[in-house]
């Protein structure tokens, strides 16, 4: 009987892997370790690509997290012994305790024109409307709103400093000025 994965499943990813399910003759800890790995196969720690946020905005999950314990003891109910169980969960959970779909899981939109696939000119020109939805953005960022007329406590998470603001500015002047092809090259080399 085939362990049913399906509530694992998400859109924009690829099924988790079969996992194991013959466990005849192991020990504890190999047991624990061949679910251990498939584990590992299929989920990883967010660190790895997952945006992160400071100051109290953690992770920025698109997937998850996922606990462990919650995939293994469904996934592994009734196919493996309890002890074989609580062993492989304690063996995941010593590497990490949020955890995410393995980035190879992750399907890659591939109706998107990819930069290789387009011309520089093309490539410029999106690159100056991106640049002017984010001066957009920190326009309004920027203007005040509720809370104007000096706020009764000071802000602990302001969304961007006058340093951070003045950075980004100078940053999107830079981008701005960019040519549409770098200086120094040939319009017949191709890279």
């Amino acid at each position: 009987m085939a362990i049913d994965t399906s509530a694992w499943n998400d859109t924009q990813l690829d099924p988790l892997s079969p996992p194991p399910e013959d466990f005849d003759g192991l020990s504890v800890d190999d047991a624990a370790e061949l679910i251990k790995g498939w584990f590992l196969d299929n989920f990883e720690d967010p660190v790895h690509y997952v945006s992160y946020i400071g100051r109290e905005g953690g992770y920025q999950y698109i997937w998850g997290p996922y606990d462990a314990a919650e995939v293994i003891s469904n996934l592994f109910a009734g196919v493996a012994s309890n002890e074989i169980i609580k062993a492989a969960i304690d063996a995941v959970e010593r590497e990490g305790i949020d955890w995410v779909p393995s980035e190879k899981r992750i399907q890659i939109d591939d109706d998107r024109p990819q930069p290789e696939d387009m011309d520089v000119k093309t490539l410029h020109a999106e690159m100056l409307s991106r640049i002017a939805a984010l001066e957009q953005a920190l326009e309004k960022v920027s203007r005040p709103g509720i809370g104007h007329n000096q706020p009764p406590e000071p802000l602990d998470d302001e969304p961007l400093t006058a340093a951070d603001f003045q950075a980004l500015s100078s940053a999107i002047s830079v981008l701005k000025t960019q040519p549409v092809e770098p200086a120094g090259r040939r319009a017949d080399r191709s890279y």
